[in-house]
């Protein structure tokens, strides 16, 4: 469907670059709600969270990202924030957006001395690409949702001496 469903809970809104525009701007609507809406989960059992839907066409890309990305420092030592962050993103170039990532990395290491390394740094870049579902796998859809969830996580035990 191309349609893009987000809530944010508690993180800043995503980056969205429309091709046709050929610029990054808040996901609109993600952080916007009444009363207490949107906080981390768990803060407050009354908070409200919206998932506005966004059509996307081939081409855009949403950047999901933590807070460490817009609590940057910038040279006079003031926060980035979101406008800081979108002013970075649309300097790069978007025809590489495999590389996307590392270069917004870059650049906030050359304003930042300390980077994103004084905070997690998570971020999730989509891309929207010109292919769709195969019909296997848009009829078996449902019957995924009957899985048994499973963890493939493993801890790996470091050789010597134990205290």
């Amino acid at each position: 469907t191309r349609s893009l469903a987000v809530s944010n809970a508690g993180h800043p809104p995503p980056m969205l670059y429309r091709k046709r525009d050929a610029a990054w701007h808040p996901l609109a609507g993600a952080s916007e709600g009444p009363g207490l809406a949107n906080t981390p989960l768990g803060v407050a059992s009354e908070a409200t969270y919206s998932s506005p839907a966004t059509k996307l066409e081939v081409g855009d890309m949403v950047l999901c990202y933590s807070d460490a990305w817009t609590e940057a420092r910038d040279h006079d030592g003031a926060i980035l924030g979101v406008q800081g962050l979108q002013q970075i993103l649309n300097q790069l170039p978007p025809t590489a957006a495999a590389d996307l990532l590392g270069n917004l990395e870059s650049q906030l290491e050359l304003i930042d001395e300390e980077g994103l390394n004084a905070d997690d740094a998570t971020a999730l870049l989509l891309r929207v690409e010109n292919t769709g579902a195969t019909l296997q796998n848009s009829l078996l859809a449902p019957l995924r949702l009957f899985r048994r969830a499973h963890d493939n996580t493993a801890f790996a035990v470091p050789d010597g001496p134990r205290n």
